[in-house]
């Protein structure tokens, strides 16, 4: 068992140099990122982040990992309390094209940039998200659970969505809706 107490004041990372750690990064990715990673890779911490790829999506705050690695019985699991996220759908898949990339919806790309603050908990069959979020399309503030993901025929949401001058006609191509401002209950 390996602890990391390791503090980044300025650090440059190509995910070529750590794909050999997590194949699943996206090639010839560079980062720019500072904060301080600690613990084993089963329940990693990343506090103080300050993450900038050469897209220039970037994500301040801290993430805590565990079972990244997963062995049998055990789930990954993702908290992360996100003082900035700002990305899009492209740079997303190309970061992590095997795990986002086939999972993401491609009607995210609608969204354009966005720019998100909140708190988000993310199992392989759950997600946890008090958001808020503005995009191209509007902004959106969300308190949602979504279980059973990983089943999309039995999946689970409760919690509340609310959309302020949100354009719902372009994002699911309708010209007959336009932007709308709503507050949705979901059980």
């Amino acid at each position: 068992k390996v602890e990391f107490d390791i503090k980044l004041k300025k650090a440059s990372l190509a995910s070529n140099d750590i794909r050999c750690f997590y194949s699943e990064l996206g090639r010839n990715q560079l980062f720019k990122i500072k904060g301080r990673i600690k613990g084993p890779l089963n329940n990693l911490v990343i506090s103080n982040l300050r993450l900038i790829d050469s897209k220039n999506s970037q994500i301040q705050g801290t993430l805590n990992f565990k079972n990244l690695f997963p062995s049998q019985g055990k789930e990954f699991y993702m908290k992360a309390r996100l003082a900035k996220l700002s990305t899009n759908y492209e740079d997303l898949v190309t970061i992590l094209p095997n795990v986002l990339g086939k999972r993401l919806p491609v009607i995210l790309k609608k969204l354009g940039t966005i720019n998100l603050i909140g708190k988000v908990q993310v199992t392989t069959t759950s997600l946890d998200a008090d958001f808020a979020m503005s995009s191209q399309l509007g902004n959106v503030k969300s308190d949602l659970i979504l279980e059973n993901m990983n089943l999309t025929d039995k999946a689970l949401y409760a919690g509340n969505v609310v959309l302020d001058n949100f354009d719902i006609g372009a994002f699911i191509d309708r010209k007959d809706l336009g932007k709308a401002s709503v507050n949705l209950d979901v059980d």
